[in-house]
Formats: C-alpha cells, structure tokens, sequence
C-alpha cells in the first residue's frame, strides 16, 4: 500500500498519550504524541484492531484478503462453568455479549461496573474450548477478585482448577490452564 494508506493505518491504529504535551519531543514538534499499534516495518498490528484496518482500507477502496494462519491449540481438557452450584445464572444481556463475542471472536469486553464481566468471562473460557487462556486485568485488586470468582465458577474436567496469576510480586502460573 502507499505510504499515505500506511500513514492513515498508524493513525487509526493509535491512540493518543495522556500528558505527551509536556514531553520534550512533543514541545519540539517532533513527536505528535501518539504511540501506534501499526508496525510499518513488518507492516503487522495485533489482531484485534483488525475492524479499523478494515475500514481505512473499504474507505480508500483497496483490495484485500484476509488470511488467518493461527492455529488453535488443542486440549484434552473441557472447561466448563458452575453456575447452577451457586444459584447463579446469566442474564439476557450477558448472553447477548457472549453471543456477540462468540461471533467475533476476539475483542474487548466493555461492560458496566457490577454488569457481570467476570461471569461473562468465565463463560466465554468454557466456550472457547481452548487451553491455555491468558486473562488481562488493569489492577492488582482485580487480578485477585478475579481469580477467586474464576476458582469458584470455572471447572476444568468437571474439576476445580488452579487459576494462576502473575501480579503483585506474585508468579503463580497454570501453563496448561487458566491464568
């Protein structure tokens, strides 16, 4: 692609740095403030931002194929959830962002607080069918919350399962399972 396409995708791929504007090379003019997930070296972004190179390229009308080389690992292990032990069940919404996710499959869940991310999450673990799982949270108080919620509800061959952490001085991982 030309070099103004290239430009468009570093741009719609960025994301604007909180407090750049006091940096040396911001005042200078020689840096916009922005870090860029588009590598134009190898010309690669992660995949999850695959829906805005989508659109820069519809818009300015190129050609395109999408080729998915990843290869999902397999496992003996069938991950399943607990609700029904705890008299939980989800609600409409939740299934409905489980069905969206399912549909995409890769993204950013965005609930609001006390929506049920972490029931959500474990869910969509057990419909994955896929081990190992990296789970990301923004706070050592979250990573914690997190793990204990995804003890209680998330089974692995009918099984409670270790859920490792690495957070909070702690390195505590699970590599054929949940983290």
């Amino acid at each position: 692609v030309s070099n103004e396409i290239r430009e468009e995708l570093r741009n719609a791929l960025a994301y604007q740095v909180s407090g750049s504007e006091w940096s040396e090379k911001y005042k200078e003019g020689t840096w916009d403030g922005k870090i860029s997930l588009y590598n134009k070296r190898d010309k690669s972004f992660p995949t999850g931002l695959l829906f805005r190179v989508k659109q820069v390229l519809q818009d300015r009308h190129v050609e395109f194929v999408i080729e998915n080389k990843r290869e999902k690992p397999e496992t003996d292990k069938l991950v399943t959830t607990a609700f029904a032990e705890h008299k939980r069940t989800l609600r409409p919404y939740q299934e409905l962002v489980i069905e969206a996710a399912m549909a995409r499959g890769r993204g950013v869940l965005s609930v609001a607080t006390g929506g049920g991310k972490t029931m959500i999450s474990a869910e969509l673990i057990a419909q994955l069918k896929s081990l190992p799982v990296v789970f990301i949270v923004p706070s050592k108080t979250l990573m914690h919350q997190t793990r204990k919620e995804f003890h209680k509800y998330l089974r692995v061959n009918g099984e409670k399962t270790k859920i490792g952490i690495a957070g909070d001085s702690i390195c505590d991982l699970n590599p054929d399972g949940i983290n």
